[in-house]
């Protein structure tokens, strides 16, 4: 029982090294923000409130006029 628990606990400890490697040497993180995330940039998605921001301005401008 007790050599089945320290496989068990060396396993989940080599485990995490791997993944603690592979995330500080591996790829960068992806925004998950939408303002920051490249991809849906480029596709015309944008956050909510820059869209709303650009309305208001579009509204103070008309009630310029």
């Amino acid at each position: 029982m007790l050599k089945t628990f320290i496989a068990i606990v060396i396993i989940v400890g080599v485990s995490l090294i791997l993944l603690a490697v592979k995330l500080f040497f591996g790829q960068k993180f992806v925004h998950t923000d939408i303002a920051g995330n490249k991809a849906l940039n480029d596709r015309g998605i944008n956050c909510v409130i820059d869209e709303e921001k650009k309305i208001l301005e579009k509204q103070k401008k008309n009630n310029n006029k």
